[in-house]
């Protein structure tokens, strides 16, 4: 068994190492090109950007339209803004959830809002001057180290199994036999990284079996006798291909998905000439300027106050037009006796590689839809609805980290991570650091927008509330002057009646 399992771990490892390559190599320009041919590719395609970008007006910035694309990058808190914010306020109106790009229409019945983990490329299919854009931003160290833990932590799954293969075959059959389930397998970019790991943590079994060496002192990012070793990860081709710089990449619209001819080409002539890196960044940046909200993930809850109260005028219709549209989901909810986190913790107890995610999937307070909805009230929902959501990832990492003892994820665990790691990610990720320092400006400018407005609809207040009290001066002076013009006009009549 133990030689069967080697077998298949080095087939899906040069599996992994073909889909590298050959995604490197897709619609690239000749070798002998050159850096000359590679930046005409990379500033015509950054040419045509701006121009396409140019079409959308100023004014439509800072309203929310017809339809709402969360583009939402992988581990920077965007599936707590999808179920406890947007799910919340949209209610049937949000979209089918799908990891992918391929095989999504807009088209659907009440769709009105999407959220795929692909790029922005994807906004071609829908009508531009009629969509609104948001998305968050991560520090790119904190993210890649996020991928790694929650790839490593996926990957484990697999070790439930006997090889690579019969995980393999047993995600895939519980992918098609719930269709309308969100499938771990067309996640991206874990799709890819997840079997990526599990060939090592396989690799590694017989290692982890002996006892000698489980120490409390290891440091769970450095453990090469039991997983990839987070050095490993960050230099590995495939982490390279989807992880490195990707925020940028996602924001240009130029990932391996992108619905871009050109955009393999381009990839290329980066990866061949770095350099060519700025035309990418100030392309991402202009179409940051351009999102109607840009959340961070160093201050995810104040980005979600921030973007309920960007969104305070639309509010009430957007609860008016959900409210008669709750009773299904309610029926459902009452056929149950378990709540939204047991449903989803047995299913990570049966090692099912599909999630649910329901409509009503830890929402905080299904109340709020009742009545007019406020920013206080959508706080209140999101505050019940994130510690639901940080309880069951916190259980999935225990529970299929077990699998592969003593490695322990943490922030304190964090803090063992060399500084020679830490310098890597930061090279490897310049683009994206580039464009996180953009992102806090732009969020600090959202920040300044909302405090001016907040002002000056308290400056109305005042001013309301002053040209109410000066008429009801006016109102009360005139009323008393009338009434001592009636006493005055009745005392002389009395005393000419004396006379």
């Amino acid at each position: 068994m133990a030689g069967w399992a080697a077998k298949n771990s080095v087939v899906v490892l040069l599996a992994a190492c073909a889909y590298a390559i050959k995604l490197m190599a897709s619609a690239s320009p000749s070798m002998e090109d050159g850096f000359e041919s590679c930046e005409n590719i990379v500033q015509s395609w950054a040419d045509s950007s701006y121009a396409s970008d140019d079409e959308i007006e100023a004014k439509q910035l800072r309203s929310l339209h017809d339809f709402l694309f969360f583009l939402h990058v992988p581990r920077t808190g965007g599936f707590a803004l999808t179920k406890c914010l947007l799910m919340q306020l949209y209610h049937d109106k949000v979209c089918p959830i799908t990891c992918d790009m391929q095989g999504w229409d807009s088209r659907k019945p009440k769709c009105r809002v999407h959220n795929a983990h692909g790029d922005y490329s994807l906004l071609s299919k829908l009508p531009k001057k009629r969509t609104s854009v948001v998305t968050m931003v991560r520090h790119p160290l904190d993210r890649v180290i996020s991928i790694y833990e929650l790839s490593t932590v996926r990957a484990a799954r697999y070790l439930l199994y006997p090889n690579m293969t019969s995980a393999t075959e047993a995600a895939e059959r519980q992918c098609y036999e719930r269709p309308h389930d969100v499938c771990l397998l067309d996640m991206w970019p874990f799709k890819h990284l997840m079997p990526r790991l599990a060939v090592e943590l396989f690799a590694r079994r017989d290692a982890r079996r002996n006892q000698s060496m489980m120490s409390e002192e290891i440091n769970p990012y450095n453990i090469n006798q039991i997983a990839m070793p987070l050095h490993d990860f960050v230099n590995d081709p495939l982490v390279h291909e989807l992880v490195h710089n990707a925020i940028t990449l996602q924001v240009a619209g130029l990932t391996e998905k992108s619905c871009l001819e050109e955009s393999h080409a381009i990839r290329h002539c980066l990866r061949m000439h770095p350099s060519l890196g700025n035309y990418v960044c100030d392309v991402a940046k202009k179409r940051l300027d351009k999102m109607f909200f840009v959340g961070l993930t160093e201050k995810h809850r104040e980005s979600m106050e921030m973007f309920a109260q960007s969104i305070e005028v639309e509010l009430q219709s957007l609860t008016t037009t959900s409210q008669g549209n709750d009773a299904s989901d309610n029926d459902t909810e009452k056929n149950s006796s378990l709540t939204d986190v047991e449903i989803e913790k047995f299913n990570i107890q049966q090692n099912l590689f599909t999630a649910k995610y329901g409509q009503k999937f830890l929402l905080g307070n299904p109340n709020t839809s009742n009545g007019n909805m406020t920013v206080e009230k959508l706080m209140e929902a999101y505050d019940a609805c994130a510690p639901r959501l940080q309880e069951l990832r916190t259980f999935e990492y225990t529970h299929f980290l077990k699998e592969v003892y003593p490695i322990n994820f943490s922030k304190k665990a964090r803090k063992q991570i060399q500084d020679s790691i830490i310098q890597q990610i930061l090279l490897f990720n310049k683009l994206d650091i580039e464009l996180h320092k953009h992102a806090e400006a732009i969020f600090k400018q959202q920040h300044e927008r909302l405090k001016q407005r907040l002002n000056k609809v308290v400056s109305q207040k005042v001013s309301s509330t002053s040209n109410w009290l000066s008429k009801k001066v006016v109102a009360g002076t005139v009323l008393l002057s009338i009434l001592a013009l009636l006493l005055y006009a009745q005392q002389a009549r009395s005393k000419l009646k004396d006379n």
